[in-house]
């Protein structure tokens, strides 16, 4: 899973406007199955800054308030 999470980061750093959802997948990653939540919480915060996709947005935001509530 790390090695999974690193690419996708190194998709989004090469290409900084990319549409893909290479962020929120990373955050997933690190939230989900690597149980970094600091890590998650910043890749979600930058969904919300970068991202276009509502749903994409939605899913950061929702989970962001949950990682912060904790």
């Amino acid at each position: 899973y790390r090695r999974a999470a690193w690419y996708f980061e190194r998709s989004y750093q090469w290409d900084s406007n990319t549409q893909r959802d290479s962020r929120l997948r990373a955050a997933r990653i690190y939230d989900l199955k690597l149980t970094e939540r600091d890590r998650a919480r910043q890749l979600y915060q930058m969904v919300l800054q970068h991202e276009t996709d509502r749903s994409r947005r939605q899913e950061a935001a929702e989970r962001l308030s949950e990682l912060t509530s904790k």
